[in-house]
């Protein structure tokens, strides 16, 4: 088995204990502040996003623009609309999309390749 995480400090945290406690090897989306869902493409991620939301307007302000992380954004930008963003509606709608979108899916190929090395060192291992 192996974690695969988000790189936010929350993900972070919960790698590295599960990885003490459990001796459970983990790899993250990236090493500065990301989630699962930056690894899409930013346009693919909004039109989901404003599939399972039709009425909002996606109007970043100023401060909303500089946040990296695009849940982190999404989260900010509802809050001060005053709505709340439910992501599983929004990968409903991603999950459907992504069948018209192949390149959508190309950043995962390179996860799964060190995925696949980590797995193949652990196989070593235990043989």
């Amino acid at each position: 088995m192996i974690l695969f995480q988000d790189g936010d400090n929350a993900g972070k945290d919960r790698s590295i204990k599960i990885k003490k406690d459990y001796d459970i090897p983990y790899l993250l989306t990236d090493e500065k502040e990301s989630s699962i869902e930056d690894l899409f493409p930013q346009e693919i991620y909004l039109k989901s996003v404003k599939l399972a939301y039709s009425a909002i307007t996606l109007d970043f302000n100023e401060s909303e623009q500089k946040i990296t992380m695009i849940t982190k954004r999404l989260e900010k930008l509802f809050e001060r609309k005053g709505l709340e963003m439910d992501k599983y509606l929004i990968t409903q709608k991603l999950v459907k999309i992504i069948p018209d979108n192949p390149e959508s899916v190309q950043p995962f190929e390179e996860i799964f390749s060190k995925i696949n090395n980590i797995a193949s060192k652990i196989s070593i291992a235990t043989s």
